[in-house]
């Protein structure tokens, strides 16, 4: 489709919500992409009750990251 030259096309540029400004700051986007790069791996561990993981944390097995918990 050809344009007059003097034709300025504008399109509106919406801003990200305020509860969701965080998921465009660059450390968010590379730590869920670790997160994927774990899941993608196998490199996660799925426990019923927050206790277990605890008990497993505690015995230095586990970090936070990669944990999912099952609602049972």
């Amino acid at each position: 489709m050809e344009r007059d030259e003097r034709v300025i096309e504008m399109h509106p540029l919406l801003a990200p919500r305020a509860d969701q400004a965080w998921f465009g700051v660059e450390r968010w986007r590379e730590m869920e992409s670790a997160v994927e790069e774990d899941v993608a791996a196998g490199r996660v561990a799925t426990f019923e009750r927050v206790e277990r993981y605890a008990a497993d944390l505690e015995r230095g097995r586990r970090s936070w990251s990669g944990v999912r918990f099952q609602q049972t």
